[in-house]
């Protein structure tokens, strides 16, 4: 598309939002993440919500509070559309500096509730059993 002249970089550059995601999505490969994150790095666009991205949804749901309808009480991208954009609207037009303290929520160690706690998938070290004393250690 970028050799036929279908996408330019002033296209790139000027176009609204949903006009570059549209121009994007045709080009094979690409697809709604890969746009937000064209979009948000490459070009610096200040008010994209990657709402598919699982990292963004985790962080949104520790640091709000919400549980949505996706496994365990995840957010899901399209069951809880509605309720993340609802949720991160006050935070139009700076959304994308939102996504990436939602990265970092997503990350960080609940201090109160610590995750690493929780999980089991560390194995239990168990000391060495003691040997018994014999005559000759006694002296």
């Amino acid at each position: 598309r970028f050799d036929a002249k279908e996408l330019t970089d002033e296209f790139l550059r000027t176009a609204p939002e949903n006009d570059v995601r549209d121009a994007l999505i045709q080009v094979k490969g690409l697809g709604p993440w890969s746009c937000d994150m064209f979009l948000l790095f490459h070009l610096e666009r200040q008010d994209v919500m990657p709402v598919g991205d699982l990292g963004v949804r985790k962080g949104i749901a520790r640091h709000f509070g919400l549980r949505g309808n996706g496994k365990q009480g995840s957010l899901c991208p399209k069951k809880d559309l509605d309720l993340i954009l609802r949720t991160v609207k006050p935070f139009e037009p700076y959304r994308s500096l939102l996504a990436v303290y939602m990265w970092r929520a997503a990350d960080t160690v609940d201090f109160y509730n610590d995750d690493s706690k929780k999980d089991k998938t560390k194995k239990k070290v168990t000391p060495p059993a003691k040997k018994p004393k014999t005559e000759s250690s006694k002296n």
